[in-house]
């Protein structure tokens, strides 16, 4: 049996909606949680990506617990496995943020390539180049990397990133807190998940100098070692799912009242949501009141690392360009093969043109109901979106991908007032 989400739409939307914890903050303090003995993290979303990175936690020596349905507890004193040959390591693009806890126990590591969403190629070259800045030499294989102290770790690092990469930044930031070297990240990510990691580990002693302008970011490590009390710490709510409530209320909200996440990271997104005509106002400083608002106007965004618009709202916002008064244009620049929503947009009857990395959206189009395949996290929101707004039955296929990052999307859907059902449909088999 295969679980899909069918819709019967279309629907209008009504009510309050606090977003879960957020994906990309948690992964990689799950990974961060090996620098301390004893950690409870609160606000935890339950999520198929969260299982496999504690999966990877456990198999490296560390225990957790559930102490209720958003707390976790975790424990670990050292890294008992110089390896990472699991099938969970190649489900999950963070895994690799595991490597520091291996190289600091043994001084070598073997890990299967990170694996993740399947929209573009995303190689571990940043992540090698890292490495090696702090002594360890690199192999890169068909399937696994081979790392390996070659010298002693320096006094100090410097990084230079070639792009803003999010993984990149925090690898250096962990390599740097577990062989406590001071360190400079030029050309660093400056998402608000990366300050969450940046926060949790400032929590163990470690210092850290931000500087915006010059896009750069100092690690001053702690001297001692690793710090053994046991602290606790909230996970910050998910950018991305609440951009997701309001692209969705800007789309066929009567009013819909988004919650849990600071309004003043999302600046850029909640611009462009605006320019497209939805109405809204911010209520206080972590929540918004969206409700469309006559006619869409038409938009033309580029996605950049923060704080521009994110690429991970870029299928969302898609769908959104299905309804406005003209032809859209989006951009991305992060990942610019990151459009296979795009031909199950046009199942439903959308009018979209994808060139190298843009794609142009011609609108107003009336969506119809229509059996869609979803391939990643992103596109199983957009579809699901796409399904609200269309008119008869929408199925979407794939949804697993739905629930590496999103908790509960269709409950929440319902509180609404969607008419959206997860079932189980029968797989055939041909002989």
């Amino acid at each position: 049996m295969n679980e899909v989400i069918k819709i019967f739409g279309p629907n209008r939307l009504k009510g309050d909606i606090r977003v879960s914890g957020s994906k990309n903050a948690l992964l990689p303090i799950i990974a961060a949680s090996t620098l301390v003995d004893e950690v409870r993290l609160q606000n935890v979303p339950n999520i198929t990506d969260c299982y496999f990175m504690l999966s990877i936690f456990r198999e490296l020596g560390g225990n957790f617990t559930w102490l209720d349905n958003q707390t976790l507890g975790l424990g670990f004193s050292k890294a008992k496995s110089d390896t990472l040959l699991l099938p969970y390591v190649t489900a999950v693009r963070a895994s690799i943020l595991f490597v520091p806890a291996i190289l600091f126990a043994f001084d070598h590591c073997k890990i299967f390539l990170p694996g993740g969403d399947s929209f573009s190629p995303r190689p571990v070259n940043y992540h090698m180049a890292i490495f090696e800045e702090f002594g360890f030499k690199c192999s890169l294989s068909k399937n696994y990397l081979s790392i390996n102290r070659s010298r002693r770790t320096p006094n100090r690092v410097t990084i230079n990133l070639p792009f803003a990469s999010v993984g990149a930044t925090q690898q250096a930031i962990l390599m740097a807190t577990f062989f406590r070297v001071n360190t400079e990240i030029f050309n660093a990510a400056f998402e608000p998940e990366i300050l969450d990691l940046m926060k949790f580990i400032k929590s163990l002693g470690v210092k850290f100098q931000v500087l915006f302008s010059r896009k750069l970011i100092r690690v001053f490590p702690a001297k001692r070692s690793k710090p053994r009390k046991s602290h606790i710490f909230k996970v910050q709510g998910d950018r991305i799912e609440f951009i997701t409530w309001c692209i969705l209320g800007a789309l066929c909200g009567d009013l819909v009242r988004v919650t849990g996440y600071p309004v003043k990271w999302l600046k850029r997104p909640l611009e462009v949501i605006h320019e497209t005509g939805a109405r809204i106002k911010v209520e206080s400083k972590d929540t918004v009141l969206v409700k469309t608002q006559g006619r869409i106007k038409r938009v033309s965004v580029e996605c950049k690392p923060y704080p521009e618009f994110p690429t991970d709202a870029q299928p969302l916002l898609a769908v959104l360009a299905t309804q406005c008064d003209g032809n859209s244009t989006i951009t991305d620049t992060v990942f610019p093969s990151r459009f296979s929503h795009c031909e199950e947009l046009k199942k439903m009857g959308a009018q979209i043109t994808v060139k190298g990395n843009s794609l142009t959206v011609k609108g107003p189009t009336k969506l119809l109901g229509a059996s869609v395949l979803s391939h990643d996290i992103r596109a199983s929101a957009s579809l699901i979106v796409a399904g609200i707004i269309a008119e008869g039955e929408t199925t979407v296929d794939g949804i697993h991908h739905l629930k590496r990052g999103y908790e509960k999307f269709d409950e929440k859907l319902r509180s609404l007032g969607a008419n959206i059902f997860t079932m189980e449909q029968e797989v055939d088999h041909f002989c």
